[in-house]
């Protein structure tokens, strides 16, 4: 959802519970729906087993520009210790 976009704001939250090591990805547009689920797994694998989270970013924003991603691409992850 776009803040700012629309009045009344609405706010949507969520409790999951994550096991150890467990990654959790926030991203727009431009990597979801982009870049296919098998492919961002294949990235964000070696992230579970402790490497840099920067560069899974990195990986999965150079994915979704390869797959020509039509809007802005921007990521989050979170990694539970």
């Amino acid at each position: 959802m776009a803040i700012g976009a629309g009045t009344p704001l609405t706010v949507n939250c969520y409790t999951v519970p994550l096991e150890d090591r467990a990654l959790v990805l926030m991203c727009s547009d431009g990597l979801h729906g982009v870049v296919e689920a098998p492919q961002m797994e294949s990235i964000l694998q070696p992230g579970r087993n402790g490497a840099s989270l920067e560069e899974s970013c990195r990986h999965l924003i150079e994915a979704a520009k390869a797959a020509g991603g039509p809007d802005n691409v921007t990521c989050i992850l979170v990694r539970k210790l």
